[in-house]
């Protein structure tokens, strides 16, 4: 997202602000001082600027100021924010604490990162960040959480495959403690699935054969293990500080098929096979049993699931200016997935 209205940067200060007021942890500023933003991010103090994202500290000069009582000392606008009302960051450096803000209703990423939190601490403690404080603004409309800020920096291709076991091992342990269902595949994909697929196709020049084997892979209607997933594991989630690692970002929890948190992770790595063993090592017996799809075919299943929504997804890169991540994306999932089917 290039270039940020002004105003939409005076209105995530008062939401700031707002939470600042509200919250038992964090006290209001009484003095008012400068921020500068560029691009996404906004910063007060060079600490500020420090804990802002490595790929978020804008090298050029500073598009515009705000003045404004703020304790925090840098902010961050969602990379998708572009709904009514403003998505953000903030950080505290010095606490260590950090804010997340956004609406949505029941089912907004802050509020499935809250309960996730209940249940991820339980079974595995050092997994997450901790949440220290959660509430409201706005008469409810508004969800925000305060959170420990985590030390770290992204995991790297070389980092990821030596911590792909432990990790998959600490979410198997929250598999087991939050309990672990059968479902068919199509009260996960939902009865339209085949049809969404077929428009995918049509919009696309797609191998014939791919096509028939997704098709035959959907008609199978199998079962699926399903249990609390991270929703969005990527490299960048996966922040390592020496021997430790946290996986952060976890406003897309929810119960979802064990094999689908590894579909964002796939399109990515060299090498599909080791990545797939390697995870499987971690999860445990997903995959396994006769009357369950294969694990591979799970997680080609989270691709397919993810091409049947282009359109959707579509609309929502027009409207945040994201339409080229979103074609190397597409690009992405189906190589995979054309990897993952090819023995099929």
């Amino acid at each position: 997202m290039v270039g940020i209205e002004h105003d939409r940067w005076v209105n995530a200060f008062d939401r700031v602000a707002m939470i600042e007021r509200k919250s038992d942890l964090l006290k209001p500023r009484l003095l008012p001082r400068k921020f500068h933003y560029a691009s996404r991010s906004a910063w007060s103090t060079g600490a500020g600027y420090d804990t802002l994202p490595q790929d978020q500290q804008p090298q050029n000069a500073s598009l515009g100021q705000v003045r404004t009582r703020l304790r925090a000392e840098s902010l961050l606008i969602g990379k998708f924010d572009v709904d009514a009302e403003v998505r953000l960051r903030a950080f505290y450096p010095k606490p260590g604490l950090s804010i997340r803000y956004q609406t949505g209703g029941k089912t907004n990423g802050v509020t499935r990162t809250v309960n996730a939190h209940k249940k991820v601490h339980r079974y595995a403690p050092n997994l997450m960040p901790t949440v220290r404080e959660h509430g409201t603004i706005l008469d409810g409309r508004g969800a925000f959480l305060i959170e420990e800020t985590v030390k770290g920096e992204t995991a790297t291709r070389t980092e990821l495959e030596t911590l792909i076991v432990p990790l998959t091992q600490q979410l198997h342990a929250v598999h087991q403690g939050v309990g672990i269902a059968d479902k068919k595949a199509s009260s996960i994909l939902g009865q339209r699935a085949r049809e969404r697929w077929e428009d995918f196709v049509k919009l696309h020049d797609l191998d014939p054969q791919l096509h028939q084997k997704v098709k035959k892979l959907l008609d199978r209607d199998a079962l699926l293990e399903v249990s609390l997933t991270h929703g969005d594991l990527v490299n960048s989630n996966i922040l390592v500080d020496e021997d430790d690692f946290v996986l952060v970002d976890w406003e897309w929890a929810m119960m979802k098929p064990i094999a689908f948190d590894l579909s964002k992770m796939i399109i990515n790595v060299p090498d599909i096979d080791t990545t797939l063993r390697n995870v499987q090592t971690g999860l445990g017996e997903v995959g396994t049993r006769k009357s369950h799809y294969s694990f591979r075919e799970q997680v080609a299943l989270a691709l397919v699931q993810a091409l049947t929504f282009y359109k959707r997804q579509l609309h929502r890169a027009r409207k945040a200016k994201r339409l080229g991540p979103l074609k190397r994306q597409t690009t992405k999932r189906v190589n995979a997935l054309s990897k993952l089917l090819e023995a099929a």
